[in-house]
């Protein structure tokens, strides 16, 4: 073991309770931490060298479909607007004409 690896210093209380100081709690925290991490990562198959790439293709495609999204509902609005206005339009050709 390294002196960064130094060994831990684990006691037991009397009530069976393991008792280890806070460095060595964050130590172990962010040991799990990454390892939990990279096991997810790999679960979601993005623990390649092409991750990355990976990644940023998936945040494209959930750009394009925000903004799909977005395009979509103002084109909605605008032939709304459009049927209404002939709605009316037509309306008062038939008024007018009788």
């Amino acid at each position: 073991m390294t002196d960064k690896e130094s060994k831990p210093e684990i006691k037991k209380s009397k009530a069976g309770n393991f008792i280890i100081s806070e460095s060595e709690f964050e130590r172990l925290m962010g040991k799990a931490s990454k390892k939990g991490a990279r096991l997810a990562l790999s679960e979601l198959g993005l623990d390649d060298e092409h991750a990355h790439l990976d990644i940023r293709d998936l945040r494209e495609l959930l750009s394009a479909f925000k903004m799909a999204k977005r395009h979509t509902f103002k084109i909605f609005i605008k032939w709304l607007v459009i049927g209404v206005m002939t709605l009316i339009t037509a309306g008062f050709l038939s008024f007018m004409t009788k």
